[in-house]
């Protein structure tokens, strides 16, 4: 009994620690894509260093929120969760119309 115990909380330790793994993979990977953006490393990302961006470039004004002509990384964060809403919304469109 005492071994099943055991065996069960080391599973569920097991699972909790790759969630928390997976969370900061995202977090990572968006933190690694707006490093890859800004090339002069100065913290924000200008308007021809987005040239290599199409969707952010299209978004530009909308997420330069403080007017400042450059994207930071908490601008960036939630073009990152706008792109993520859209694509999940499409994911659900496609299940709905199967």
């Amino acid at each position: 009994m005492k071994h099943r115990s055991i065996t069960g909380l080391a599973g569920l330790m097991t699972a909790a620690l790759f969630s928390s793994a997976v969370v900061a993979g995202d977090a990572e990977k968006g933190h690694s894509q707006f490093q890859m953006l800004d090339q002069d490393q100065d913290g924000a990302i200008s308007a021809m260093e987005a040239e290599s961006s199409p969707e952010l470039q299209s978004q530009w004004m909308q997420l330069d929120g403080d007017g400042s002509g450059t994207i930071d990384q908490a601008e960036f964060s939630a073009f990152e969760e706008m792109q993520s809403e859209s694509s999940d919304a499409g994911m659900t469109e496609d299940k709905s119309s199967q």
